[in-house]
């Protein structure tokens, strides 16, 4: 981003930086002379009254790891955070205060507050008065003397204070903590390690957690095999992979007691003695293997395998029933994310199973039954987390039933505790449990707290118990800090990658594509105008969801100028339809009950990025009905651009087809767009040009969709599928396909490797080549770019900040998407 407000920003910046260097000139002998004793953690201190943002910018620009650092001076009987200038901002708590003066009084030390960023955000926005309190830790400085420190420790000690690990240090600093218990100088050199010589290790040390996570996520593929598999089920009409073999003796094991004692008994010897034992008898655990991998089948083996258990679990209780207590049932009630999932489980049955030997039932929409005779009496209970939340509410039906088995699909739409979804599956009674899902932890470790919440396995079925024995070890440090984490996946976690499947070779190639003049004047005039009016809004302070939502927009018209060129928005009349939003994610724009359900715990989409708290992306169209001002925008967001294209045409689309065309006879071809409008436009040409293509999309009822599905499959005519990427990216087989064509890059990385997933998957007996397409020099080049750049960052976070809504990390997306480009 460049222009006159961002010399200014850069001009102050470099003014607080010069006032910084001249306050800290003796930083270097201090930290000759001094040394850190270590921390006193959670500390709060109440901002003064009339303290803004601006008093606390100077130090803010100093840190580059989250952290604010504020020296801490003493003033009669009260200690007090300053600002560079020597003002008092923040008074300590009391029993703080009382501590330090005890130190004090007796040892010459120095004390430094660390604040991290996060905690003070929400107060900073708009530049107004901070209020209220926060927490921060303390950290003790003093001289190089091992007798004065032991002194500050155990002055500390008897005023109930413990000295923890500091989180952020000075360069150089060293770091001794005299109630850090060390047996040797290796000790202290590892203690130095895990805190850092520079602020800079809060991140690297995140670094290390995340690259360990990873690889601990990469070696769940073995499965301990304790007696032969035999390989066979009666009732079966499919032969199991080697791999869905050895998931079905995994799941068995775990639903065996005697065998969840043994892993009970492996977990605690890894988390200590201070870990107290646990007499849960919970079963169940995770199926993490990636897409691709007939996960649905294996359960519905493992579910097959089991229902004589399930008959006698049914059929008997240990005790006496007390009155008006839950109905006991034989089913496993499988919950899924949307009725298409749904249909996808009961076509998986219909086709690998013998008929009638499982009896299902769909609990959704218009087939709720309304009495518990039909729960009792099925095999599988199919139903949605909306219909699930929704039942709950009232405590009905699902809720009054004591479950053989609950399999949660999808499982991370649960990874909020705090949604509907969670509360829902959370209140269900059964003795095993189990999640299904590629991704256990998608950006933040209390995703699989979540997960951890819901199985309720020992030692640690509550989960403040499994955050302080699995979780909490992984950021205190040490040689073994990941052991506990470790034990916990590897005793109720598979995960296994395609690697297992052998499959036939794929291909990816990117093809980076140029404008035709007249589209690149369009694209210029939108960059131009997208850069002025972001410069405004920064120059009226505006707050930063606006700018994301006016960034965001604006990037939006860009990358699909990319797709359509000079076409105009409209490419027939299946676009008049009412209330179609054909410019929107057709994911967030769903009008499904299931999706809108689960994405009420988000603030933006997971796919497109759209802050879900205004109803479109786009305003109504514009009557001037020109390719650019149709794309979306209201008066007062966007200037309406004359460009009058002489043509209608789109370099990408003219692609496209092209390459189907050159692919050679017999070759089938998946299509994947985010927009309607790209699909529609791409339909249009295809028929121009007398290729046989269907068209699947959020427009299209689930009895026409299974039609044209079909027909792709198996009609040879057929050879083009055009589907919008959320509704063909989850639970479809289309093997058949020897293409895939991504047309622009998501946001989301994953959404393309599930929709990849569509054709390279279990059952592809043929070379696979994945097209991507990219408009050089556009912001499609950018988000390309940015995908890499959050490949090479840490891959997870450990805290809510940084996660799904973190206003602040998405619109730093937004910039560097649109940063560095100079239009078509």
């Amino acid at each position: 981003m460049s222009g006159p407000n961002f010399a200014l920003e850069t001009a102050a910046c470099t003014q607080k930086m010069s006032a910084l260097k001249r306050q800290f000139t003796a930083t270097e002998q201090f930290v000759d002379k001094s040394i850190c004793y270590g921390a006193l953690a959670n500390v709060d201190a109440l901002w003064l009254k009339g303290v803004t943002s601006e008093q606390i910018g100077l130090i803010s620009a100093t840190t580059d790891a989250g952290f604010l650092t504020f020296p801490v001076v003493r003033n009669a009987h009260n200690y007090f955070l300053q600002s560079v200038d020597g003002t008092d901002l923040a008074v300590l708590d009391t029993r703080t205060s009382t501590r330090l003066r005890t130190v004090g009084a007796a040892v010459d030390v120095l004390f430094e507050a660390v604040v991290d960023t996060s905690a003070t955000s929400k107060r900073r926005k708009g530049g107004g008065c901070l209020k209220g309190s926060i927490k921060l830790s303390l950290n003790v400085y003093g001289p190089r003397d091992s007798d004065l420190a032991d002194r500050v420790g155990d002055i500390l000690s008897k005023a109930s204070g413990y000295l923890q690990h500091p989180k952020a240090l000075p360069p150089n600093m060293e770091y001794r903590n005299p109630h850090f218990l060390s047996f040797s100088e290796e000790d202290e050199v590892e203690m130095k390690s895990l805190i850092g010589i520079s602020n800079k290790l809060r991140w690297s040390h995140k670094v290390k957690i995340a690259d360990e996570i990873t690889c601990i996520l990469d070696q769940l593929s073995d499965v301990e095999m304790t007696a032969p598999w035999r390989g066979s089920l009666k009732g079966l009409s499919s032969f199991l992979k080697q791999h869905q073999q050895d998931a079905l003796w995994f799941i068995s094991q775990r639903e065996d007691l005697l065998y969840s004692q043994a892993l009970t008994a492996n977990i605690r010897s890894e988390t200590g003695p201070s870990a107290l034992c646990d007499s849960s008898t919970n079963l169940g655990g995770l199926i993490a293997d990636l897409m691709g991998l007939g996960k649905t089948l294996t359960m519905l083996a493992a579910i097959l395998s089991t229902l004589p258990q399930a008959e006698e679990f049914g059929s008997f209780y240990e005790f006496e029933p007390e009155p008006n207590s839950f109905i006991r049932t034989k089913a496993t009630l499988v919950v899924v994310s949307s009725a298409q999932l749904l249909e996808n489980w009961k076509e998986e049955i219909q086709k690998h199973f013998l008929p009638e030997v499982m009896k299902f039932i769909s609990f959704h929409g218009s087939h709720r039954v309304d009495n518990s005779h039909a729960l009792v009496n099925a095999d599988i209970v199919f139903t949605t987390y909306q219909t699930l939340a929704a039942e709950s509410q009232a405590l009905a039906l699902l809720h009054k039933m004591h479950w053989f088995r609950v399999v949660l699909d999808e499982a991370h739409w649960i990874r909020n505790s705090a949604s509907k979804q969670f509360r829902a599956v959370a209140t269900l009674t059964t003795q095993r449990r189990w999640c299904i899902t590629g991704t256990p932890i998608q950006n933040k470790l209390d995703d699989l707290t979540a997960l951890a919440q819901f199985l309720r396995l020992p030692p640690f079925p509550d989960k403040q118990d499994f955050q302080k024995h699995i979780l909490g070890p992984l950021s205190q440090g040490g040689p073994k800090f990941s052991n506990p984490l470790r034990a916990y996946l590897k005793a109720y976690c598979l995960r296994r990658t395609d690697k297992c499947l052998s499959l036939p070779q794929s291909y990816n190639r990117t093809i980076e594509l140029e404008f035709s003049s007249e589209e690149k004047a369009m694209y210029q005039q939108l960059f131009d105008q997208a850069r002025r009016e972001i410069d405004e809004v920064v120059s009226r302070k505006a707050a930063a969801l606006k700018k994301y939502n006016i960034l965001f927009r604006a990037i939006l018209k860009m990358r699909m100028l990319c797709n359509h060129g000079t076409r105009p928005k409209s490419a027939g009349p299946r676009l008049n339809l009412p209330g179609e939003e054909a410019t929107a994610c057709e994911y967030c724009m769903a009008k499904d009950e299931d999706v809108s359900m689960l994405l009420e715990s988000y603030s933006f989409c997971p796919d497109c990025g759209r802050n879900l708290q205004v109803s479109t992306p786009c305003g109504p169209p514009s009557p001037t009905g020109s390719a650019i001002s149709s794309l979306g925008g209201t008066t007062g967001d966007m200037e309406t651009l004359d460009t009058s294209p002489s043509s209608s045409f789109s370099t990408k689309l003219v692609a496209i087809v092209d390459h189907v065309v050159t692919s050679g006879n017999g070759q089938k071809h998946l299509v994947f767009s985010s927009w309607t409008t790209t699909l529609d436009h791409l339909m249009q040409t295809f028929q121009s040009s007398s290729i046989n293509a269907l068209q699947i999309d959020g427009r299209t009822s689930y009895p026409e969709r299974s039609r044209r599905l079909k027909a792709f499959r198996e009609d040879p005519a057929v050879t083009v599928l055009l589907m919008s990427i959320e509704t063909g990216s989850l639970g479809l087989t289309l093997t058949v396909a020897q293409n895939v064509h991504i047309v622009e890059p998501q946001w989301n990385p994953s959404v393309e490797e599930q929709a990849v997933a569509r054709a390279l998957r279990m059952g592809q007996t043929n070379e696979v080549t994945i097209f991507r397409y990219m408009m050089k020099n556009t912001v499609e080049q950018n988000i390309i770019s940015l995908q890499q750049k959050k490949k090479n960052l840490a891959r997870f976070t450990f805290d809510a900040a940084g996660g799904d809504d973190d206003v602040g990390g998405k619109l730093e997306d937004l910039r560097f998407t649109l940063d560095g480009m100079q239009g078509g």
